[in-house]
């Protein structure tokens, strides 16, 4: 059995590439079970759970990821969820970059309809920032949502993250609204922000 995700009627272009003048060719791409480890990687490190306890807490936080992505490899429904990576050399194919569209269908907010597409878990390596790839991953969310007959695609983030915010707000998301949350850090708190864009 293939451990990729595979979307059917009508396809999604999986090996979607552009060149940086730093790296050359980026290829965006559906996550293969060989990618498992370098994207947990990625993502444990893009959210910096090692700066609030320690590098002794990021193994065991990396695993969970991992596990993560396998159980949802398994679970091949593509009209649902699909997992896309960020890759560089094409002998290697080191992941520098994930994220992951889902077809949602709790609500959660009152002016959502039923079922909306949903942005996840966007990850680039720290040394191929601003590169364009995380707006690469971005934009084939949105042509998957567009697939999947979705007028809107939504999406968290935080507020204190200004790179992220800037991004989104350059590709024309808009805030719907924000809620309070907990930080790691107990003491702290954070504003997590709902944001939206109409799909083209």
């Amino acid at each position: 059995m293939n451990s990729s995700f595979y979307l059917s009627n009508p396809p999604v272009v999986l090996n979607e590439k552009f060149t940086t003048g730093t790296v050359g060719t980026v290829t965006v791409r559906v996550l293969e079970q060989a990618d498992i480890i370098q994207a947990a990687n990625v993502i444990g490190d893009s959210f910096q759970i090692g700066a609030a306890f320690g590098r002794w807490l990021m193994p065991l936080f990396k695993l969970g990821i991992r596990e993560d992505l396998y159980s949802r490899l398994r679970e091949q429904d593509p009209q649902r969820a699909i997992a896309l990576v960020a890759t560089v050399n094409r002998s290697t194919s080191k992941v520098v970059g994930t994220i992951e569209v889902t077809n949602r269908g709790t609500l959660y907010h009152a002016s959502l309809a039923k079922r909306y597409a949903y942005i996840a878990n966007l990850a680039v390596d720290d040394g191929y920032r601003s590169l364009g790839i995380g707006r690469q991953l971005v934009s084939q969310c949105e042509s998957i949502a567009s697939q999947w007959g979705f007028g809107y695609i939504y999406l968290h983030v935080m507020s204190e993250n200004p790179a992220a915010n800037h991004l989104y707000t350059k590709m024309g998301f808009e805030v719907l609204c924000s809620d309070r949350t907990w930080h790691l850090l107990p003491w702290k708190r954070s504003s997590r922000l709902f944001l939206r864009k109409a799909l083209a």
